[in-house]
């Protein structure tokens, strides 16, 4: 391969300047600079074809970079796809990925290096001021390394460890992002409902509202019982009106995410309750997309340590080196080829200090492991937790709910008789909405707890067919 390159490397350019030094004595190559613009286009034309065009950057301006930067999501799809592409094309997601593309390509930067490398150098201008002595010399170079003591090897370990770890990063910051936008539905549907059975209540309510601003009005009945059912519907309105506030935090929420609120679509707790496994084992918490990433980057330590060992290591490799003089230069044409050894004795303690900071590098991905296991352990038996504690709260709850259900009708048929009071029935359909708000606060927090295991064991995003590939 090395000669393969020499020949059709190395050789060519030997006939180029061969074929441009029979010329040198023509009037155009004494003069060095204008020797330059067709040595740049001769070569220009020998590397057509071999090297891809590279189309010069533009420089965006602010407004260009946010023009169409709102979201626009289909939520007419379903729960679960609605859910999918908002990651896509989540600006952190589609950061995260091109970053991967370019740890990916560093790979190939990596591997490169093991091939043989060519260079060349032009150099112009005047070389003996006294005998106004002026010319060009092109110097070429070509290396091709053949031991470097696993240096190299180590580069490429390192570059690819860290693309891994780069790809497993995506998949957790999909999960991350899945879960958040999962939250972000939960929280709608939450206030929703709430919104609606407050609403339903007051309806309930009017009439006895009624009934009691007339009695207040005209200063009948006891007047301690009066301000006790006054202070009870003005807490009913209170509470209605926090709920519709955070109705519409929630709805300015889901815009700012998903770009307009679901169309008909409702949230999904069957699609994510289904997903949650019965038992997480260590097979499972292992294969975490956020503790693998860590552990790549530990693996890609370990190999820039190697790689820092190596530099101890003698350095062999084969180099070309070709000079050649025109325009009235008076360099010496000049060709070597051989093998090169090379080794550094002493750098001052310099090398020392790699091989401490990499080994400390080495250290910290350690913790870092242990440390993101932890975290991710703790996450998901907190949440496992909050799912047993939500069962029961919800039992207890609508259990609640029936029994305040049989007070209030035992109470309105009371009223009639004069048994009881306005204070007491509305005092109990109070009490008859703070039960089946609770319960639907507890399945929304019940849901968020699921969906964080999911995205903490990454089953969440693949759940949604979301990958990093």
């Amino acid at each position: 391969m090395a000669v393969n390159k020499f020949m059709f490397g190395v050789l060519p350019m030997l006939l180029l300047l061969s074929g441009c030094n029979a010329g040198s004595n023509s009037a155009e190559t004494q003069k060095p600079f204008a020797f330059l613009r067709n040595l740049e286009s001769t070569l220009a034309e020998a590397s057509r074809g071999t090297q891809s065009s590279v189309s010069t950057p533009t420089r965006k301006s602010l407004g260009e970079i946010l023009t169409n930067s709102e979201p626009d999501i289909n939520t007419k799809s379903g729960f679960a796809k609605a859910i999918a592409n908002a990651v896509r094309v989540d600006p952190a997601i589609v950061a995260a990925r091109d970053e991967l593309a370019a740890q990916m390509s560093q790979v190939d930067v990596a591997k490169s290096s093991k091939d043989a490398q060519f260079s060349a150098t032009v150099l112009g201008g005047v070389e003996d001021v006294t005998d106004k002595v002026a010319g060009v010399a092109l110097v070429l170079n070509s290396t091709k390394v053949i031991n470097d003591g696993g240096k190299i090897d180590a580069r490429i370990a390192a570059e690819e460890f860290l693309a891994e770890g780069a790809k497993h990063r995506l998949q957790a910051q999909m999960d991350d992002r899945a879960l958040a936008l999962v939250r972000i539905w939960v929280d709608l549907d939450r206030y929703e409902k709430l919104s609606d059975l407050i609403g339903s209540r007051l309806m309930i309510l009017n009439p006895l509202i009624e009934q009691l601003e007339t009695v207040a009005a005209a200063g009948m009945g006891d007047a301690s019982q009066v301000a006790s059912a006054q202070r009870t519907v003005s807490m009913i309105r209170v509470t209605q009106s926090d709920v519709m506030e955070r109705l519409e935090q929630s709805r300015v929420a889901f815009r700012n995410t998903f770009g307009s609120l679901p169309a008909g679509t409702k949230l999904d707790t069957g699609f994510i309750e289904k997903l949650v496994p019965s038992k997480v084992n260590n097979t499972m918490s292992h294969a975490a997309p956020a503790l693998l990433a860590a552990y790549s980057s530990y693996q890609a330590a370990e190999a820039n340590l190697i790689g820092t060992l190596a530099k101890r290591k003698f350095d062999l490799g084969f180099e070309t080196k070709i000079t050649k003089p025109f325009g009235g230069s008076e360099y010496n044409s000049d060709e070597s080829v051989g093998i090169v050894l090379s080794k550094a004795f002493f750098n001052d303690g310099q090398l020392e200090a790699e091989e401490k900071a990499a080994k400390s590098r080495v250290d910290s991905s350690i913790a870092q492991i242990q440390s993101t296991y932890r975290e991710g352990e703790m996450i998901i038996k907190t949440a496992q937790q909050t799912i047993k504690s939500m069962d029961k709260a919800i039992d207890l709850s609508r259990e609640t709910a029936e029994v305040t259900r049989e007070e209030i009708s035992y109470l309105r048929k009371q009223l009639i008789i004069g048994g009881s009071t306005l204070d007491g029935v509305l005092s109990a359909e109070a009490r008859l909405y703070d039960a089946e708000s609770k319960e639907i606060n507890f399945n929304a927090d019940k849901v968020v707890a699921q969906a964080t295991i999911l995205s903490a064991l990454g089953l969440l995003s693949k759940s949604l067919g979301l990958s990093a590939e």
